[in-house]
């Protein structure tokens, strides 16, 4: 979705091309100064940089979760099969 909106809102089809290398959060980043740099209403503008805002939030939660080892205590042995979600560590 992020490369439809970039090519939506960009003018240069090069800005598109070059938002194709880069990750997930500069291309939110990219989308939000394009709609900035746009001729769109106050309230549209601000949505978006919410959105955009609130989309980094959840990529930066799921990096913690994905690209870190998650620790699972396994000491309640009453209980078969059943694990306790300690947290990820940082």
């Amino acid at each position: 979705m992020t490369y439809q909106y970039i090519q939506i809102l960009s003018l240069d089809e090069i800005v598109y091309d070059l938002s194709k290398s880069m990750p997930f959060t500069k291309r939110l980043d990219l989308i939000n100064k394009l709609a900035q740099k746009r001729n769109l209403s106050a309230s549209l503008k601000a949505d978006i940089k919410k959105i955009t805002g609130v989309a980094k939030e959840l990529a930066k939660f799921r990096n913690d979760i994905a690209h870190n080892p998650v620790l699972i205590d396994q000491s309640n042995k009453k209980e078969k099969d059943v694990v306790a979600f300690v947290g990820v560590p940082k």
